[in-house]
């Protein structure tokens, strides 16, 4: 999934994945910083991943893939 928002600074990529933890930029909505460590973790619970990267134009790509089986 992609879309054009802000972005993920790549340094912060690693952060964001962690339970609770919000960036807080400025005018960033409301959050508990559950949603990209809970599909994280459901990822991992499953021997898959979730990697997130710029995408073309500005904003974020998330991706999830899971091992073949």
């Amino acid at each position: 999934m992609a879309d054009n928002g802000k972005g993920i600074a790549p340094k912060d990529r690693a952060k964001v994945l962690e339970p609770l933890v919000r960036l807080n930029r400025d005018g960033d909505g409301t959050g508990t910083g559950l949603g990209l460590a809970t599909c994280s973790s459901i990822a991992k619970a499953h021997g898959g991943e979730l990697t997130l990267a710029e995408t073309r134009g500005g904003g974020a790509t998330v991706a999830v893939s899971f091992p073949a089986g």
